[in-house]
């Protein structure tokens, strides 16, 4: 490093092999239930594939984001949400069919600097032969100071 570093002791550091363990990274904590109000949640489409509803979601990257569907962890500075959307398209009151999606979400802290992003991923899983084609139309929307990035 650089510096002057004259008049500054010499020092001696001896490893003391009794020492405790450094505390453990800390674990994520797990939210109950599903990301989608009801388990899996079922979107309503019309046959021309525009939302006929939507479903309310409820509130809660990278290192906390569990590989499992359905679940919800946090720590202080990291939270995932992963779920499974599923479009349901009709026709005259008849289900025509459905589409199934992975979802995740996961938001990130940055402590040094007091700002968070947030990633959202959807992924398609499955998708009945009836339904020829699905359109997703995400809108991210910003209050006061902030920023967002719609990729698409």
């Amino acid at each position: 490093m650089p510096g002057d570093y004259t008049g500054m002791p010499d020092m001696t550091y001896t490893a003391d092999p009794n020492a405790p363990e450094p505390a453990p990274v800390e674990p994520p904590s797990t939210i109950e239930g599903s990301f989608f109000q009801h388990g899996v949640t079922s979107l309503q489409a019309t046959s021309s594939g525009q939302d006929a509803s939507s479903t309310q979601m409820t509130t809660e990257a990278t290192a906390s984001c569990s590989v499992v569907t359905g679940t919800m962890t946090y720590t202080r500075t990291q939270a995932c949400m992963r779920d499974e959307a599923v479009l349901r398209c009709y026709e005259d009151g008849a289900e025509k069919g459905k589409a199934v999606f992975d979802y995740q979400h996961e938001i990130d802290l940055d402590v040094n600097s007091g700002t968070f992003k947030q990633t959202v991923m959807i992924t398609p899983k499955s998708m009945d032969s009836a339904i020829k084609n699905v359109t997703l139309d995400l809108n991210f929307n910003c209050r006061g100071y902030c920023e967002k990035d719609t990729p698409f």
